[in-house]
């Protein structure tokens, strides 16, 4: 009689287990780990821009995400130096657009296009700059993009 009620239990614990193999495999493809990175598209720079000292110029970004996006960065550079010494002579040292807002969160989007003005001070030192972007999303993928230009008299 023992034999006969542990075959029984083994059967039902098979039938338990291929009734919910399949509710475990659909509920980790929804839970699947991100591990592609978030894209940057810089789409009003030319290969090699050149900017005049005193003027504006557009810059334009767009950011993809697969998920979610978390957060992004950028930074100009004086070119070849990492550092920011020469950063200060920009509108967008500090963050913040030409007239002074910041720039917006995306936090929780797929997809965002980041347009703002950039402000060439008049004592900006002439030469090559680059403006990169920092992309991450909210599993830790992160992105770089580096746009060169050059400022010219």
């Amino acid at each position: 009689m023992n034999h006969i009620c542990s075959k029984s239990i083994i059967k039902k614990m098979i039938v338990c287990s291929l009734v919910a193999l399949p509710l475990f495999s659909f509920a980790d493809k929804k839970n699947k780990i991100d591990e592609i990175r978030p894209q940057i598209q810089l789409k009003n720079l030319e290969q090699k821009m050149v900017v005049l000292r005193g003027e504006n110029f557009t810059m334009k970004a767009c950011f993809q995400d697969d998920k979610e996006l978390d957060s992004y960065q950028f930074s100009i550079t004086k070119g070849g130096i990492d550092s920011d010494l020469y950063s200060d002579t920009f509108s967008i040292s500090k963050q913040v657009d030409t007239e002074g807002k910041s720039f917006p969160s995306i936090s929780g989007t797929k997809e965002y296009e980041l347009n703002f003005e950039v402000r060439v001070h008049e004592k900006t030192i002439v030469g090559d700059y680059y403006i990169t972007f920092y992309l991450k999303d909210k599993a830790g993928n992160e992105n770089i993009k580096k746009q060169c230009f050059y400022v010219s008299r």
